[in-house]
């Protein structure tokens, strides 16, 4: 009996250690994210990344397991490159679980209010797909394009087109303090400083 309870104990101890060690590491998610979620609500992304990503490791030729589960994509293989490149945000060719997490925190309906350089600079990333640090009219036109096209819309819609003209546009008109026709992560940033409105237009 005593040998039966002592190995209940110890059972009961390890598991008491797994449990601390799991909420320590969901305490130290929630801190990356500035506290944006609550630990019930890690533990719930954590547990869907490792289902679809049993390495905790997510490769762009299997990156649409994550967009299908995105609300309102209907075409999520159109902007795979976009949001990959974005979320690599260490860039060793795979978006792992903090990185995903990241995402998800500041593409929240409060995100735009709560941390608005963190998802200017997320932005930059999409429309820098040479990763040159600059960033074209029409490659900001382009990623917004791939967008739309992925909700299912019709980007050769005259109304489509217009918006996504527009809203270049004015960003550029906003932000491209040196009149070169390129914008850098940086002149946004200082844009947004003396007119919040510029995130209307990423």
């Amino acid at each position: 009996m005593g040998q039966i309870l002592q190995s209940n104990h110890i059972s009961s101890n390890s598991q008491a250690s797994s449990d601390a060690d799991d909420e320590i590491e969901m305490l130290k998610y929630q801190k990356q994210v500035n506290n944006a979620f609550s630990i019930n609500e890690i533990q719930r992304l954590y547990t869907q990344w490792y289902k679809w990503y049993p390495t905790g490791k997510a490769q762009k030729n299997n990156f649409c397991e994550f967009l299908k589960s995105e609300p309102g994509i209907s075409s999520p293989e159109i902007i795979v490159d976009d949001l990959f490149r974005a979320m690599d945000t260490n860039k060793d060719g795979f978006v792992n679980f903090e990185e995903y997490l990241i995402f998800m925190s500041i593409t929240r309906p409060t995100a735009k209010e709560s941390d608005p350089e963190q998802l200017i600079r997320f932005f930059f990333q999409i429309y820098d797909k040479d990763n040159i640090g600059k960033v074209t009219k029409e490659n900001i036109m382009e990623c917004t394009a791939h967008a739309f096209k992925a909700r299912g819309n019709d980007v050769n819609d005259p109304n489509i087109k217009q918006i996504i003209e527009e809203n270049a546009t004015k960003l550029m008109e906003m932000a491209d303090s040196n009149n070169d026709n390129l914008l850098t992560v940086d002149e946004i940033l200082q844009a947004y400083q003396k007119n919040h409105s510029v995130l209307r237009y990423l």
